[in-house]
């Protein structure tokens, strides 16, 4: 993700809230989006849906409306969705009745442990402040199962505070380090890298650049 606003938070508060009230306004709008496809999105969905068994149990964090991810996943697997918007989450249990749905903040989450066999976090994380990053890569080790993998789309660049005063019609916030030192947090946390890859896209006419990566907690 290259930087893409303004920077400082003095004129909107705390950028958890900042994100949610984002979603609350923009979410019809970024979820139509979504659903125009996503080449990257759908190959790293693939990817969960040919590893994992039919009734594996899935974290998605970040899940949004629920489309088109958590509703793919939720046909062959038990999923719980992890999202900050009001808003959101209740397009999502509309929308995927067969999964579970939690609003809260991914980074003070607390789960059991070696409850999941896979943890799914597309343009999520890069709205988690920075400083709570590690934390949240530790705890998502400790959510997987041995064996168990994540699959996710993290930031291409460094930037603690990103801020955008229009996006799709609401401020939102990004957070986030460049591409080799989210990989090393990864390995930090306990996980193997098995893939990570920069893919640049175009999103509602913006490029944008993520890094994609597959992680594996080891059996």
């Amino acid at each position: 993700m290259e930087p893409r606003g303004i920077s400082g938070l003095d004129d909107y508060g705390d950028p958890t809230e900042l994100v949610a009230a984002g979603y609350d306004r923009v979410g019809e709008r970024y979820t139509a989006l979504a659903m125009q496809g996503n080449e990257t999105k759908a190959r790293h969905t693939n990817l969960i849906l040919g590893r994992l068994p039919d009734g594996s149990d899935v974290l998605d964090l970040g899940c949004g409306s629920g489309q088109p991810t958590t509703a793919i996943l939720a046909r062959r697997f038990n999923v719980i969705g992890v999202e900050l918007s009001s808003v959101q989450i209740e397009r999502a249990r509309e929308a995927v009745p067969n999964a579970r749905f939690v609003q809260a903040d991914m980074s003070r989450l607390e789960l059991s442990l070696c409850s999941f066999d896979a943890v799914v976090a597309f343009y999520s994380i890069i709205h988690v402040p920075r400083a709570r990053q590690q934390a949240l890569f530790e705890s998502i080790y400790s959510w997987l199962r041995p064996g168990g993998i994540l699959v996710a789309s993290l930031a291409s660049t460094g930037s603690e505070i990103d801020i955008e005063e229009n996006y799709l019609g609401a401020p939102m916030y990004w957070s986030s380090f460049d591409a080799e030192t989210s990989r090393q947090m990864l390995r930090d946390a306990g996980l193997e890298l098995e893939r990570a890859e920069l893919v640049t896209q175009t999103f509602d006419g913006v490029e944008e650049r993520h890094l994609w990566v597959v992680a594996r907690r080891p059996s």
